[in-house]
């Protein structure tokens, strides 16, 4: 398993893997690792300084207005520890790694500012409106780039329970904004939906857009039986004896060897997580997933 900090072991035989910004010691240092740098550096700063922190540990409109334009770039990297903030960097460094190797480092650096700046924007827009908000921490970034990781292949199982990992981020957006909803964090909310709406727009823009099919998968799939019916009308010749389409085809099975190289896939991801894969078994795995 690769011990490159902040890149994963993603991809490492394909995709835009670069070699390490700089080293601590033996570990080597890419762009995730060190944004997460940076945070553990503002989470100490915020338990040494306490409340100086404050004039950049949270994007305010009123305040912004008033001057303190650095909130637009500082709010994610000050935060207080805590088990969400671990957990947040955990996820971050996984799935971050996987969008880093697939963009580049280049276009991995864009999709960051973007989603650090977007939600800042949205909030002070919504203030002008008279749309209460503020923002507070790095969930909105991280849960960008943990939606835009999942975009790639969100049809793979989710270690143990075995469910689509797309539910797992269907799951923490619903969650997050019910969570800004409690609060009445409205301006959150919105930047929220704009967030999560970026992430999915990059990733296709960039080709890495699986599809989805969340709505099929609750209310099944589109029913074109009208659009057939119409079609079978304009095919039929008067006189000439009715021709029905086969309706049900047979569903095509998995050869002995693509059993063999599923199974792999499952081991590796079982060992060293779903953020190993490359993309050629990230491909395999989204086939077997549609047969």
């Amino acid at each position: 398993m690769n011990s490159s900090y902040g890149s994963g072991s993603f991809g490492m035989g394909g995709g835009h893997w670069q070699p390490p910004l700089f080293h601590i010691g033996k570990i080597p240092i890419h762009i995730t690792g060190l944004v997460i740098l940076l945070q553990l550096v503002g989470m100490l700063a915020v338990v040494i300084l306490g409340e100086k922190i404050a004039p950049v540990s949270a994007l305010v409109p009123s305040e912004f207005v008033n001057g303190a334009v650095w909130q637009v770039v500082t709010y994610p990297f000050f935060a207080p520890p805590s088990v969400w903030l671990l957990l947040g960097l955990y996820f971050f460094y996984h799935f971050g790694g996987m969008v880093e190797n697939a963009l580049g480092r280049a276009g991995y650096v864009r999709l960051l500012l973007a989603v650090m700046l977007t939600p800042a924007t949205v909030v002070v827009l919504a203030d002008m409106l008279g749309i209460d908000g503020y923002l507070v921490g790095s969930h909105l970034p991280h849960l960008a780039v943990f939606v835009a990781a999942i975009a790639m292949m969100p049809n793979a199982p989710t270690l143990l329970l075995g469910f689509p990992i797309k539910w797992l981020a269907v799951a923490f957006v619903a969650i997050a904004f019910l969570q800004y909803a409690f609060y009445r964090n409205w301006g959150a909310c919105l930047a929220l939906v704009a967030v999560v709406y970026l992430a999915l727009w990059w990733m296709r823009r960039a080709g890495h857009l699986s599809q989805w099919g969340v709505v099929e998968d609750v209310f099944g799939p589109r029913s074109s039986s009208g659009r057939k019916r119409k079609t079978s009308r304009q095919k039929k010749a008067p006189g000439k004896k009715r021709v029905y389409e086969q309706k049900l085809k047979p569903r095509s099975s998995l050869s002995p060897s693509a059993h063999q190289d599923i199974d792999r896939i499952l081991d590796k991801i079982n060992e060293h997580g779903l953020h190993s894969l490359t993309e050629d078994e990230r491909q395999i795995l989204q086939k077997a997933s549609k047969k």
